[in-house]
């Protein structure tokens, strides 16, 4: 079975214990990973399937591959979203495939949604219902749709080895030990990385149909050395944002969602981790795309994408150097029509952190020697929301 069993218990074994011990959180976190190990049994034995049924993804190569990567509230969904629509071009995981990666899923789900209407449409009101009550009210944070893009490194969550799993599980020494994926134990890295390549490989040989596939994952600035070494032909678009604003964003959509969750406040250690890693992840990210052959990266600097992504996007094509067919530029052009500077409606600050902008700045000194960033943090925490 493809679950790191070793992990997930090591986590489990430590979260049971956590003060004080309330029985009953206890009983929910069991409750929670039996059903996330007999969804993962059923998805082992139809990945089983796919060997028998549709051997040929196999022999599906993953050629010269684009990751866009950047730390979280960088813009990443914003510019994965405008090249996507080079159709002809390039392919991108949807939603649901990485609950269902199996090409024998995919299968079934491509019956059920042929036999829906006959039955009156109970599968597509049903996905609406989940749409609209759980992923839409969570829309400020991330917009989640089935069939829309979506980041595709979180198929591994499948292995529970992602980062997007100490949400739950934050206290986890074993799981923490894992987030700097680079520095993880080399066989760890492996064993993560050829199940993540036989989901793309899936994906490329049911709905790919000979496209590149188009990438886009924020957890990727921690495995950039591992994936360049998976994919030696791939590409990297790199989003950057003033860090010290990307922290104060992240930290009150880390709030924010625990609220959402009813969660506390996190501790201070918890946010002072927070930040050390959101550092630690621009460095390394930035380190290892500096050591890559400049013709496979193309850094992009947030304030140009917001303030004119057509012309970014132009740019991302010409250092890439992929030609650009006249129906991609109509979409993108429609796409584009009414895009503005955009201002946001919060202006964030570094105060609940606990550090300040030149406090980012010293941590960070390869990066803010070289770009010159005009998108500032409040000095304060703002009592409201600037509009």
């Amino acid at each position: 079975m493809h679950v790191c069993f070793g992990l997930l218990a090591a986590t489990v074994w430590e979260s049971m214990w956590i003060r004080p011990i309330r029985p009953l959180r206890v009983l929910a976190m069991l409750l929670g990973v039996t059903c996330f190990l007999l969804f993962e049994f059923w998805l082992s034995f139809c990945l089983a399937l796919d060997y028998l049924f549709f051997p040929g993804w196999r022999r599906t190569e993953v050629k010269a591959p684009v990751f866009i990567i950047g730390n979280p509230r960088s813009g990443t969904t914003h510019l994965h979203r405008l090249m996507a629509l080079d159709e002809e071009r390039f392919t991108t995981f949807p939603a649901h495939e990485l609950f269902f990666p199996a090409v024998t899923q995919q299968w079934l789900l491509r019956l059920f949604d042929r036999m829906d209407p006959y039955l009156g449409s109970p599968f597509r009101r049903l996905r609406e219902r989940i749409e609209r009550r759980v992923f839409a009210p969570r829309d400020a944070m991330h917009r989640l749709r089935f069939n829309e893009p979506e980041e595709d490194d979180n198929v591994v969550v499948h292995k529970f080895a992602s980062p997007v799993l100490l949400a739950m599980f934050g206290k986890s020494t074993a799981l923490v030990s894992r987030f700097r994926f680079d520095e993880a134990p080399s066989s760890f890295r492996r064993d993560v990385t050829e199940f993540y390549r036989a989901c793309l490989q899936r994906h490329l040989y049911w709905a790919g149909r000979g496209r590149t596939l188009l990438s886009k994952n924020p957890t990727f600035p921690l495995k950039v050395r591992t994936i360049k070494e998976a994919f030696p032909d791939c590409r990297f678009v790199y989003i950057l944002r003033n860090p010290a604003v990307a922290i104060a964003s992240i930290h009150s959509m880390f709030v924010t969602g625990r609220a959402r969750w009813g969660a506390a406040t996190p501790p201070p250690e918890q946010v002072r981790r927070m930040y050390d890693n959101l550092c630690y992840m621009y460095r390394h990210a930035f380190e290892e795309l500096e050591r890559m052959p400049q013709s496979d990266v193309c850094i992009v600097e947030y304030e140009k994408l917001v303030a004119d992504p057509r012309a970014v996007v132009h740019e991302i094509y010409d250092r890439l150097q992929l030609p650009r067919s006249e129906a991609f530029e109509r979409r993108l052009d429609e796409a584009t029509a009414a895009a503005k500077r955009y201002t946001s409606r919060h202006l964030y600050s570094l105060e609940p952190v606990g550090v300040t902008a030149d406090d980012v700045r010293a941590a960070l000194p390869v990066i803010y020697d070289r770009f010159q960033f005009e998108e500032r943090v409040a000095e304060a925490e703002p009592a409201t929301h600037v509009n």
